[in-house]
């Protein structure tokens, strides 16, 4: 199937979906405070951890420009953000696998697991932000697999723009500075990269401290304490947390992790650099 085709199919397939099995009324938790922000078009203007100042913007402006209530405006953006992930996806294996079959029926193993189908359903942030860590991913996997230099720039735009979204992509920046390290050489993408990304990243800082906020607000939040407990926790405490982890993804994915990660490794042998990035 041609690339641009598959893209289109499971665009149109995953939204299809994702938008029959929406909301028809509005989970509690996070999403009631989504929907009344945006139904009262109260623009996002700090940039802590749980304003999502990205998200709640953009689902206003969804709102404002179609004429869609609150709930709808929310809903598209899900469902438009979910849908696109499962293409990025789908792009990502496509580019570093390069076979059609594996690379369609992982997107479509990806869009139907448990979690990521649930929240492509609800009014959250996570598919929005999926969508930008995606596209992250995309970039600097572009880079390695097929020597496209300029994708150097688009990672660092990426990641820096879902930062905006949600703070814990902070997490991500370690690898990211380990990606600029490989390609130090190529002074042309090296430093506008760098430049991109600590710009986007400052920005943050900028807009709170020029409200009055402690630099520290942009990875707090005045509902409580729990970032900064996260950093507290005993060595016991992490590991239960891996194995967790280790579980939800079983759980979303059973028998296709082991397939997929055999495939994984076969794939990644030639791009050394690469896997040591992603791990």
């Amino acid at each position: 199937m041609n690339k641009y085709l598959s893209v289109l199919f499971l665009f149109l397939l995953f939204w299809g979906i994702y938008y029959i099995g929406s909301f028809s009324r509005i989970p509690f938790a996070d999403c009631v405070g989504f929907v009344l922000s945006v139904e009262k078009e109260e623009w996002a203007t700090v940039a802590d951890a749980t304003s999502h100042f990205l998200y709640v913007n953009t689902a206003i402006l969804i709102k404002l420009l179609t004429g869609f209530n609150a709930i709808d405006a929310s809903r598209f953006l899900v469902v438009t953000s979910g849908a696109a992930t499962v293409t990025v996806i789908y792009l990502i294996l496509k580019s570093l696998i390069k076979t059609e079959w594996v690379s369609l029926s992982t997107a479509i193993v990806f869009g139907f697991s448990f979690s990521f189908w649930r929240n492509a359903e609800i009014i959250e942030v996570y598919t929005y932000n999926t969508l930008w860590i995606s596209l992250f991913f995309f970039s600097m996997i572009k880079v390695f697999s097929e020597d496209k230099k300029k994708y150097i720039i688009w990672s660092a735009f990426f990641l820096g723009v879902s930062l905006w979204v949600h703070i814990q992509n902070i997490l991500l920046i370690p690898a990211f500075f380990i990606f600029l390290f490989y390609f130090r050489s190529e002074k042309k993408y090296f430093y506008p990269s760098l430049f991109i990304f600590v710009g986007l990243f400052s920005f943050l800082f900028i807009l709170n401290i020029l409200q009055g906020l402690s630099v520290s607000s942009v990875y707090s939040s005045s509902q409580g304490t729990w970032v900064e407990d996260s950093f507290k926790k005993t060595p016991s405490q992490y590991l239960r947390d891996f194995f967790v982890s280790l579980a939800y993804l079983i759980y979303n994915f059973n028998i296709f992790i082991f397939l997929e990660l055999q495939e994984l490794f076969y794939s990644l042998n030639p791009i050394k650099k690469c896997f040591t990035l992603f791990l």
